[in-house]
């Protein structure tokens, strides 16, 4: 059982000491022996396009999947997490993650409706700054299936967030999630080190070039951003 509190202006995510070991028994109920073996890094599988797919067809069959496979990847990285509303602040955040000092706004979208989720971050970021005179550092995320395209209003919105409120607010795809996770470097510190200028992104730099090279450039949007 996870529970989130916030006392005297500082975000606590308490874990049970036996949710790690429950994430991994959902794991095994939920997930084929192929990802399985992904997750737990005993896969001799390349890392490329199919094997993207494979992930994707398993992941985003459904909202419960995806949660599950997100809390293993953050589980596994000593990132506290917790979904939805638990607790009893007035957050409606999808994920909230906690690490140290810093703290993650994160909302999920798995479709192509991605103009409400940065709306929803902002509010949030301010009821925790207003209501809560939140000291430490957060920052925020949007998670999604693929990077949106080039021509797509999104990329203008969220410039448009970041010079006026000087928020920025990282987009990443599952998949470079999953990548991060798989070449060791997931962490709060390097999910804000993802960046995108002038519609290119420093995804692949992030994760390491060498674990990618197989996986195409520009493919289905989940590193790079297509036009």
């Amino acid at each position: 059982m996870k529970f989130l509190k916030i006392e005297n202006s500082f975000l606590d995510i308490i874990e049970d000491s036996n949710d790690l070991e429950r994430s991994l028994d959902k794991e095994k109920e939920f997930f084929s022996k192929e990802i399985l073996e992904i997750l737990f890094h005993e896969s001799k599988n390349k890392l490329n396009d199919n094997f993207i797919e494979s992930v994707y067809s398993e992941i985003l069959i459904s909202k419960e999947k995806l949660d599950i496979f997100l809390s293993y990847l953050f589980y596994k990285n000593n990132i506290k997490h917790v979904f939805h509303r638990v607790g009893d602040v007035n957050l409606r955040s999808d994920m909230i993650l906690q690490s140290n000092n810093n703290v993650g706004l994160v909302e999920i979208e798995k479709g192509n409706n991605l103009l409400d989720p940065p709306r929803n971050i902002l509010e949030q970021y301010a009821l925790l700054k207003s209501r809560y005179d939140l000291k430490q550092k957060i920052s925020c995320f949007i998670f999604t299936s693929y990077l949106p395209r080039k021509r797509q209003d999104y990329w203008n919105v969220m410039e448009d967030i970041a010079n006026i409120t000087g928020i920025k607010i990282k987009t990443i795809s599952f998949a470079s999630l999953f990548l991060l996770y798989l070449s060791k470097k997931l962490s709060l510190k390097n999910l804000e080190k993802f960046d995108i200028v002038d519609g290119q992104t420093n995804h692949r730099q992030v994760i390491g070039e060498s674990l990618l090279k197989n996986i195409s450039v520009g493919f289905k949007g989940i590193l790079e951003i297509e036009k």
